[in-house]
């Protein structure tokens, strides 16, 4: 019963809660459709348009970031880089959108509406995702940026003198 009642009091609190997140989202994202928090369709973009494959010509990705210093969207930072004067930091975004749905949400390897894997590698560090055929990737915590391979550890170590990750084979000669 006390349940219930906590329920019903928090209830108008925590729809109250969201609806404000909502909004400030959309107060603060240009070309977004404030009623639905989504992008315009217009801005999906290909790595390659005649075989289908949403992304840019650096990535092949289902999402696009939202830079939090200009609250626009591009595919990727270089994408970002090419078009602002400004550099996209990243490590700061918090909010992505599906160009399978076109809907707005944190950044997640997968749509939270439509359940597409917008990339095959995400990296919740980077907020990077990458569909690249199967090429493994990994976050180095020592350099604090992807890198491909399996893994430190594993076919890449990271050497502290020269702070930078070199593949299993070379570590020993460098």
């Amino acid at each position: 019963k006390n349940k219930q009642m906590q329920m019903v009091m928090t209830f108008e609190y925590m729809q109250d809660t969201e609806r404000r997140r909502r909004d400030s989202i959309s107060h603060y994202v240009r070309n977004v459709d404030v009623e639905n928090g989504s992008i315009d369709a217009s801005q999906v973009t290909w790595n390659d348009e005649e075989h289908r494959i949403l992304g840019c010509p650096h990535y092949r990705r289902g999402a696009k970031m939202m830079c939090p210093e200009c609250h626009q969207f591009f595919t990727c930072r270089f994408c970002h880089n090419d078009a602002c004067t400004h550099s996209l930091d990243r490590y700061k975004v918090e909010y992505m959108a599906c160009m399978y749905c076109l809907r707005i949400q944190k950044a997640a390897r997968s749509c939270k509406y439509c359940g597409k894997v917008l990339g095959v590698y995400y990296c919740d560090m980077c907020h990077f995702w990458c569909d690249n055929g199967g090429i493994a990737q990994f976050h180095c915590p020592f350099c604090n940026i992807c890198r491909h391979g399996k893994g430190l550890g594993i076919d890449s170590y990271h050497c502290p003198k020269c702070n930078t990750c070199i593949g299993a084979s070379k570590y020993d000669q460098h």
